[in-house]
């Protein structure tokens, strides 16, 4: 596995941007078997990968975008990440990890969490409309104030020692 911080992530993505000759281009980046460290993603930036086995270590992602392709994708983690207002509409990543996270006012519009394990970790005021948990196994995570959860997507059987309070849940 290769690993990159935030420096020599920067450079990759500058260096597509020059290649491709257009600045504001979705391009995919190579994070095939990467473990990414201390990660900052600003406003309007965005992370597009097609890749399985990336791992993301302490990153914050703000009011930016991660964007991959259904069905590309799977064993992502996610360790001690900060998500603030973030698009994570439509990503797909089955089969990986959410640990000791925080996604704060975040869009999961139809976000892909089959047989993933979200642990210790904290959802605030997110819209979690078509959001799939399929399989998924959640445990000792707090939903607080989030919007379009839905029991027809497996949100009902997956709860662990979790704190769930003023959420707005869909019956089926």
């Amino acid at each position: 596995m290769r690993i990159l911080d935030n420096e020599n992530l920067k450079k990759i993505i500058d260096d597509l941007r020059i290649k491709s000759g257009k600045s504001n281009f979705l391009i995919p980046i190579d994070l095939e078997s990467s473990i990414i460290k201390d990660l900052i993603v600003e406003r309007g930036g965005y992370i597009y990968a097609n890749d399985s086995n990336v791992y993301f270590e302490n990153s914050i992602f703000n009011e930016s975008d991660l964007i991959n392709t259904p069905f590309a994708c799977y064993n992502w983690k996610f360790d001690n990440c900060i998500f603030i207002k973030c698009n994570l509409s439509k990503l797909f990543i089955s089969e990986s990890e959410i640990k000791g996270c925080k996604f704060i006012e975040c869009n999961l519009f139809e976000m892909n969490l089959e047989g993933a394990l979200i642990e210790d970790s904290i959802f605030l005021s997110c819209d979690f409309s078509a959001a799939d948990f399929d399989e998924a196994t959640i445990k000792k995570t707090k939903f607080i104030n989030n919007y379009n959860l839905s029991k027809e997507y497996g949100f009902k059987n997956i709860i662990e020692d979790c704190n769930v309070w003023d959420n707005k849940i869909i019956p089926l």
